[in-house]
């Protein structure tokens, strides 16, 4: 039997962490929309940026649907081999609505606006982390078309996981989740 779970969460609330986590210790395959567009952007020569991203991320979901990332997860998902599969990342209604509809057991990973922060302004993987203000990331979680969702889809999620404590408080969550999920 092969479980696949969606993970929800806000910039830097732990999602990519969780992925990790849960492909290293429960050998899950995972797959994350900005994988995709940040192989896009390779390949036009782009740049790898927050601001890259969501423009790619509007310009799919307008040509192709709301819901056209997260079908190319679900297509690349299928012929996978494993107990566990991942689509990282879960931002917008038709995306949720689709997941469910396809059996995905969907997970809200919540940290507060403070904590995040402070993963942003230490973390250096895209050219412009670290360059905003609290209130302009707090204002970017609020108007960006790739993150203005994704609190009111955690909120209907089947779980949550809570990730404002250290490392080994979210992995004990995720074991549980797993078990939970494992022997329902």
């Amino acid at each position: 039997m092969s479980i696949i779970i969606g993970l929800i969460a806000q910039k830097l609330a732990g999602k990519d962490t969780v992925a990790e986590y849960l492909v290293q210790k429960h050998g899950a395959v995972s797959y994350a929309g900005g994988h995709i567009l940040n192989d896009i952007l390779a390949i036009l020569g782009q740049t790898v940026s927050r601001d890259n991203e969501t423009k790619l991320a509007v310009s799919l979901r307008e040509a192709f649907g709301e819901e056209v990332l997260n079908s190319a997860i679900l297509n690349r998902l299928q012929g996978v081999q494993a107990q566990l599969k991942l689509i990282n990342g879960i931002r917008k209604p038709k995306e949720f609505i689709q997941a469910q509809q396809a059996g995905v057991r969907t997970v809200y990973i919540h940290s507060t606006p403070e904590v995040r922060f402070a993963r942003y302004q230490n973390r250096q993987e895209k050219v412009d982390d670290g360059t905003l203000s609290f209130s302009e990331f707090i204002q970017q979680d609020e108007q960006s078309p790739t993150e203005r969702d994704i609190v009111a889809i955690g909120e209907q999620a089947e779980f949550r996981l809570e990730n404002n404590g250290q490392l080994d408080d979210l992995y004990a969550q995720v074991d549980q989740l797993i078990r939970q999920l494992l022997h329902s």
